[in-house]
């Protein structure tokens, strides 16, 4: 991206000097000396990139574009699907556009971008309906109504379910789901059958971390 900018400086170089050349020997006009100002315009430029270089590419951008084109005076305008891209950025340079019936249409409900959390900006709905993977949401939403229209209540359906519920990695959503699972399962005493389901996968995570240090 940077080698084609900066090839383009004598791109630019050139157009400048032919429009001081139609300036002068077509309208006899003076010779246009100061600096060129330039737009440049890109398209989710950072599509394909590492999230890392997503979020240092507004800085890179402004950083050497200056220096590469030789131009004091750059507007770029960008356009992106990434949350790395709009934390760089103050709100009011910032158009959110979302497709309502086909057309595109500004939404003016989003503020929030110039130094933002980017796990908060992913967590809204412009990016985002959920911010977890699909497959993971939709076995969740399975669990969820199991837990609470589910007749099948056999050993093997439980553990099942137990089995899934230990392997996801967010604690609140680990913790809900275990409570809802006791209050299902063991009613009469759901909350000392959620601190032993909690207990078993303590003991679990034990032995895992005690076996790489042998």
């Amino acid at each position: 991206m940077f080698s084609r900018f900066y090839d383009a400086q004598n791109q630019i170089i050139d157009y400048v000097k032919k429009i001081n050349d139609y300036r002068v020997n077509i309208h006899n006009m003076s010779k246009f000396e100061e600096e060129p100002d330039v737009v440049i315009m890109i398209d989710e430029g950072e599509a394909h990139m590492h999230p890392q270089w997503q979020k240092e590419l507004i800085y890179n951008l402004t950083k050497f574009l200056p220096t590469i084109l030789n131009i004091p005076k750059i507007q770029l305008i960008v356009t992106s699907n990434s949350p790395f891209i709009i934390s760089d950025l103050p709100h009011y340079n910032i158009v959110f556009l979302k497709s309502v019936n086909n057309l595109s249409i500004v939404d003016k409900s989003l503020v929030t971008s110039f130094a933002a959390n980017i796990h908060d900006l992913l967590a809204t709905s412009f990016f985002l309906d959920t911010p977890i993977g699909k497959l993971a949401e939709n076995k969740i939403n399975e669990v969820l109504t199991w837990l609470s229209e589910g007749q099948d209540k056999s050993q093997e359906k439980i553990d099942s379910i137990e089995k899934f519920i230990k392997i996801i990695d967010d604690p609140i959503v680990q913790e809900k789901l275990f409570q809802l699972l006791a209050l299902k399962v063991r009613p009469d005493y759901w909350e000392e059958y959620t601190l032993e389901l909690q207990k078993k996968l303590i003991d679990d995570k034990l032995k895992a971390l005690r076996k790489k240090t042998i």
